[in-house]
């Protein structure tokens, strides 16, 4: 676990993370809100988003795979490919989602964006300075975040704006609960693995959003932040699953566990929500900042640091 500490200091998780922070006034729902930017002009429909990201998924598996330092078959850098394979996996799972207008759209973005999430902490395993990958990465990530926050079923009911339902209200409870969860796991492990203190230090990072998410009033802006949340969690639970000693495996299984369930709950609400196909058709403005395959961008969910990097990494096993 040497060095672990110092990649968590070094790693900036999505914006909604960032949220851990801020002074405990600022709700996760307020850090969502999208900052005022320029428009470019430039306009994007889900599906140019989709191909955006697949290119530059595509850009970034060229150029790793040209990179000996990225041999797949050195064990350092085997999560990577896992994780780039399973972006692979969800974005074709969206494509034919969005063609015959079914839920595999809404469930293949929401798979992209929790395996980018695991595949920036699995990146820093590898040790690569890889501009190539790691500018590749920025726009897959970008043009993920996009899709989520402009066209996603969180998206949709957002624009539509109100105030809770009775069932949206009994959801969010439920939520909340799994958080209630999730914390006794990791107080349970927090105590098995006392002396390991790069372990303490990643649980706490995932702990303080938990912590976070119960904080959250019953408004429409906090729900919905707290669901676009939940794929943050598990992406980070499987991720950091790498970094953990064999000592601890077993107990850190427990975790892994707890995101699957919360990954199947949150498949089932999708499935329950209705949702107007013509949102996808509906081009969003693209905005100065990040960039798509080279077209300016903004995003709820843009990490500029997918090429921040420990001094070192180590692979306790695969989760």
């Amino acid at each position: 676990m040497k060095k672990f500490i110092s990649l968590l200091l070094c790693l900036s998780f999505s914006v909604f993370a960032v949220a851990r922070a801020m002074k405990p006034r600022h709700t996760l729902a307020a850090v969502a809100k999208t900052a005022q930017k320029k428009a470019t002009g430039q306009k994007a429909d889900a599906k140019t988003l989709l191909d955006d990201g697949s290119k530059a998924l595509a850009a970034m598996i060229k150029a790793a795979r040209g990179d000996k330092d990225l041999d797949p078959k050195t064990p350092k850098n085997k999560p990577f490919w896992k994780s780039s394979q399973l972006i692979t996996k969800n974005l074709k799972t969206a494509k034919a989602g969005l063609t015959a207008k079914s839920n595999d759209f809404f469930k293949g973005i929401a798979g992209a964006r929790i395996a980018e999430e695991q595949m920036k902490i699995d990146w820093q395993l590898t040790d690569s300075k890889n501009e190539s990958v790691i500018d590749n990465g920025k726009k897959l990530g970008h043009a993920i975040a996009l899709l989520l926050s402009d066209f996603s079923k969180e998206a949709a009911r957002k624009k539509k704006g109100g105030k809770l339902t009775s069932k949206e209200k009994t959801e969010f409870e439920k939520i909340k609960a799994e958080q209630k969860e999730l914390l006794a796991k990791i107080t349970k492990l927090e105590k098995a693995a006392q002396k390991d203190k790069g372990l303490q230090k990643g649980l706490h990072e995932i702990q303080k959003q938990a912590e976070q998410v119960l904080k959250e009033p019953t408004t429409l802006d906090a729900y919905i932040a707290t669901l676009y949340v939940i794929d943050i969690q598990i992406g980070l639970i499987r991720g950091y699953g790498y970094y953990v000693d064999n000592a601890w495996r077993s107990d850190y299984l427990g975790l892994v566990d707890w995101a699957t369930t919360c990954e199947t709950s949150y498949y089932q609400w999708e499935s329950s929500v209705s949702y107007d196909w013509a949102f996808v058709d509906t081009s969003v403005d693209i905005y100065e900042g990040e960039e798509v395959n080279g077209r300016p961008a903004s995003s709820l969910f843009t990490t500029s640091t997918f090429g921040a990097r420990s001094s070192a990494g180590r692979l306790g096993g695969s989760s």
